[in-house]
């Protein structure tokens, strides 16, 4: 059966959902849902109705992280066998078209495009699994499991209709990841489209079809490479699809619950999943501080502008000042202008600008500005600073959930928090309840259903209610400091939980 057979028994189970406006949480420019290039056909095969489901594998680690990006050179022959048993050790799969019997060998002719075009795809593919543990190989892994990427022929040779760009099957039964699977990807049936080359509109198709392995639904978004959607309003590229760190609703060319469950998908993090992150070189955005310029005056009210690109697109901009991290915008660029808080105080300023894509690889440039006079001491800063060599600054962070502290910038959790009695220590947020996550030995200060801090147990008001933050007393400007629920996340994360 073709994928777009498949796809309609799929339509069945799962209705088309009608919706407003895209799903997503990314910085990206909104797609263009009403257009859908009708010779996109990217798709994946749900095993056949009545097929008895298929044990997922133990563990992650049972799935080989390995794909090998097959050009057939001399053309590859293929078995067709029944429904699970595809192997790329052996060249088997049930994928492909009803019209070839079950035990019949067929020829996927060879990869038809230059060696230039194959070397700007393979680069690409090795782009967007940069973030992954996964290796990219162009040579045959022999008997040793991998994913094999079929990278050449028409999808007639499949016994699949013309105008199919790829085809993979989608899980091992309740959708876990695949090992030793195959994946068609149909080379000499591709051109360039929506403002990409060749080799990049094949690199989407192959990690698209490649991820259909490890469990992932297309996504209704034209920035991840699990689209079908080429573009924008405008009619400009969406530019390379990547596996986005973004929850976007399931679907072609309508949004639906997504096959794998949930009507979201986080393409990103289930990759993550699977095979853990990459311990590589990754694609660093570029970045530039056009204003201020090293060693200016900085007048109060002036703003830090940022150019900066990165081949996954941005995200945002952070700027630290003296180590401290004041202020963020969000935004897709590459251009930024970032208002500095009018509470920083005058003297001798490290301005740091770190540009970040949607996976937060970061880029970083510091300049060196004065505004208003240098300190002379710390009396000219805000409470908690030294003065030094003519800079307010702040002491990295040191304190421990818990621990006495006077001021956010003490605590590695960045909040100080009174948790009762008027004591004050480093606390993350949380909800009262039965489950309220915080780190063994601590409590919510929240009654059940309501707001407070982690607090030690037996440490404060058991009362309950939101702490008030005290920021250095009520002279002291409010400080801004973006991105604290990742920094509490992670803190807590690495703390064995309470049990309930």
């Amino acid at each position: 059966m073709s994928r777009v057979a498949w796809i309609l028994t799929a339509a069945v189970l799962w209705p088309t959902l009608a919706v407003a406006g895209p799903v997503q949480t990314g910085p990206f420019e909104q797609p263009n849902w009403s257009v859908l290039d009708p010779s996109i056909a990217r798709g994946y095969a749900l095993p056949p109705p009545g097929s008895a489901p298929v044990e997922p594998p133990a563990a992650a680690a049972t799935v080989s992280n390995i794909i090998y990006l097959n050009r057939c050179a001399g053309g590859c022959t293929i078995t067709k066998t029944a429904y699970p048993n595809s192997s790329s050790l052996n060249n088997t799969t049930w994928i492909g078209g009803q019209g070839i019997p079950e035990g019949t060998s067929y020829t996927i002719s060879e990869f038809a495009f230059s060696q230039a075009v194959w070397d700007e795809f393979v680069t690409c593919v090795k782009d967007v699994y940069r973030p992954y543990d996964v290796q990219i190989v162009t040579d045959d892994p022999g008997n040793v499991p991998h994913h094999e990427a079929i990278v050449a022929g028409r999808s007639s040779e499949a016994g699949l209709s013309g105008g199919i760009l790829g085809q993979a099957e989608l899980g091992a039964g309740f959708c876990a990841p695949k090992d030793n699977a195959i994946s068609f990807n149909f080379a000499n049936d591709h051109n360039g489209i929506a403002g990409l080359s060749v080799a990049e509109n094949l690199c989407w198709t192959v990690a698209q079809e490649t991820a259909h392995s490890w469990g992932l639904d297309h996504e209704f978004d034209c920035h991840d490479a699990l689209t079908y959607v080429p573009g924008l309003p405008s009619g400009g590229s969406c530019g390379i699809k990547f596996f986005r760190n973004s929850a976007f609703a399931c679907g072609e060319n309508a949004a639906r619950p997504c096959v794998c469950g949930g009507s979201t998908q986080n393409s990103h993090q289930k990759i993550l999943t699977v095979f853990g992150a990459g311990t590589g070189p990754q694609l660093l955005p570029t970045m530039n501080i056009t204003a201020p310029t090293n060693g200016s005056m900085f007048p109060a009210g002036n703003s830090v502008v940022v150019s900066a690109t990165s081949r996954r697109g941005m995200s945002k901009v952070e700027v630290y000042i003296n180590g401290w991290k004041w202020t963020e915008k969000e935004g897709a660029g590459p251009s930024y202008v970032v208002s500095v808080p009018a509470g920083v105080p005058d003297g001798v300023m490290d301005i740091k600008a770190r540009a970040c894509d949607d996976i937060d690889v970061c880029a970083e440039q510091t300049v060196t500005v004065t505004r208003g006079a240098p300190c002379a001491n710390a009396d000219a800063c805000l409470a908690g600073q030294k003065c030094e060599a003519g800079k307010c600054f702040w002491d990295p962070p040191s304190v421990e959930l818990g621990g006495a502290c006077t001021i956010d910038q003490e605590c590695l959790s960045l909040q100080c928090s009174d948790i009762g009695g008027g004591v004050k220590a480093c606390a993350v947020p949380c909800q009262g309840g039965p489950n309220d996550f915080c780190p063994e030995g601590f409590s919510c200060t929240g009654a059940t259903g309501q707001a407070g801090v982690c607090a030690l147990d037996g440490g404060g008001d058991d009362g309950g209610g939101c702490c008030s933050v005290d920021r250095g007393g009520s002279s002291a400007p409010v400080l801004i400091n973006l991105g604290l629920g990742a920094a509490v996340a992670l803190l807590v994360a690495r703390r064995r939980r309470k049990a309930a």
